[in-house]
């Protein structure tokens, strides 16, 4: 299990703000979709910021 650097976490933070989803994240880094969600709820900083909201299509 690879750990997550103080580096690699303030780019997730500026990533998030930019609106960008947990599996674009995780692409640029080479993690899961699941691994940036986990991350995200364990950061409190990163929590704050939270991702974006996605909507559905309506049938």
């Amino acid at each position: 299990m690879r750990h997550w650097t103080d580096q690699e976490k303030q780019q997730i933070a500026k990533l998030l703000r930019q609106g960008k989803h947990a599996r674009e994240i995780g692409h640029l880094f080479g993690r899961s979709k699941s691994a940036v969600i986990s991350l995200i709820h364990r950061e409190p900083e990163l929590k704050a910021i939270g991702l974006p909201r996605q909507w559905r299509r309506a049938a």
